[in-house]
Parts: C-alpha cells; sequence; structure tokens
C-alpha cells in the first residue's frame, strides 16, 4: 500500500513537473514574445509621437515666422483674407471716404456662392475654388473729383476689389459744375475659404 501511495506521488510529481515545463515553454515561446512586440511597438508609438510633436512646433514656427517676415505672404492674406470679413471692409470703406472727402450714405453687402474669376482671367474655375465674393452696392456723395478719388482709392485697397459698374443718378453734364453728385457703384470684394478636406 505504502509502495502505491509512493509510485502515485512519483506520477502526480512528474506530471507537475511536465505541466510546469509545458507552461514555461508557451510562456517563452507564444507569450512572452508577442508581450515583447506590443512593448517594442508601443515604444515606436511614442518615438513616432514625439517625432510629429516636434514635427508640428517646427512647422507653425516656419508659417508664423513666414507669415511675419513675408511681405508677400502678407500682402496676399490682405488681398484674400480667410473669411468675408465685412467688418473690415466697413472701416476700409470708412477710411477712402475720410481720404477721398466722398460721403458713402448706403452700403448692401450680398456674399456670393462662386466667383467670376475664371471669366475675367480665362483659367479653370476650379483654379479659384476657394476663392469667394462679397457683391457690394454703394451710394456715394460728392463733386466728381471725390467721386472719382473714392473709387480710385477702393480699387488701390490692400483688400482684392474690383468695381463692377457705376452711375450717376442724373447725368453730369446737367448739373452746375461743383455741384454735389450721387454715384450708384457696384464692387466686388473677394476672400478665401479653407479647402474642405475629402
Amino acid at each position: 500500500m505504502l509502495e502505491k501511495i509512493n509510485h502515485n506521488r512519483s506520477v502526480i510529481l512528474l506530471g507537475m513537473v511536465a505541466l510546469f515545463v509545458l507552461s514555461f515553454a508557451f510562456y517563452m515561446f507564444a507569450l512572452k514574445p508577442s508581450m515583447d512586440t506590443g512593448t517594442i511597438r508601443q515604444s515606436e508609438l511614442e518615438t513616432l509621437q514625439q517625432e510629429r510633436d516636434i514635427l508640428d512646433k517646427r512647422l507653425a514656427d516656419l508659417r508664423s515666422k513666414s507669415s511675419r517676415d513675408d511681405p508677400d505672404f502678407q500682402s496676399a492674406r490682405e488681398a484674400l483674407p480667410l473669411d468675408e470679413d465685412t467688418q473690415q471692409l466697413v472701416l476700409q470703406l470708412k477710411k477712402i471716404q475720410d481720404k477721398s472727402f466722398a460721403k458713402l450714405t448706403d452700403i448692401e453687402f450680398q456674399l456670393q456662392d462662386g466667383n467670376q474669376i475664371a471669366l475675367m482671367t480665362g483659367k479653370k474655375p476650379e483654379d479659384y475654388s476657394s476663392v469667394k465674393e462679397v457683391k457690394m452696392k454703394a451710394v456715394v456723395e460728392g463733386g466728381y473729383n471725390e467721386i472719382h478719388a473714392w473709387m480710385k482709392q477702393l480699387q488701390a485697397a490692400p483688400r482684392l476689389i474690383t468695381i463692377d459698374s457705376f452711375s450717376f443718378q442724373q447725368p453730369y453734364e446737367q448739373r452746375n459744375p461743383g455741384s454735389i453728385l450721387t454715384a450708384n457703384i457696384s464692387f466686388t470684394a473677394y476672400f478665401t475659404v479653407a479647402k474642405s478636406k475629402s
């Protein structure tokens, strides 16, 4: 009987050793490599994220530097601002009024979906797909010279603006020289919108 118990103990002990060896082998050859691979990949991801953060910071520095230092960039941004910025347009018109001595009595704004640049330049419409228009109508009062100066300064403004048409409410010849005229002026201001990522 004692011999049978000893024999069973050795079989159980041998089975436990074999189970331990199998578990250890499974750990060494199956689990540990995948855990090591996961650790390596995590380390690589962290390194890539650090590199990306560094590149993002450098790109932001370059953008801010180019916008500060490059006069062409600044003038292009003034000519085509990133939104319609009608408030800035009104401030520009106020400055023009002060310089020309013509009085701006009324202004209307109308945002357009597209633009007419392709028709003016003969290029493809998709070349200017991010450029939009603000159509404007102004009523300006003053002498002929003041109204002419107002339109001239409007076209010389930093923002890209084109005069579409103008008319006097009464023909100039019927007026006395030096009399006050009222001019209806239609013009277009341009702006850009961010391209949507597809």
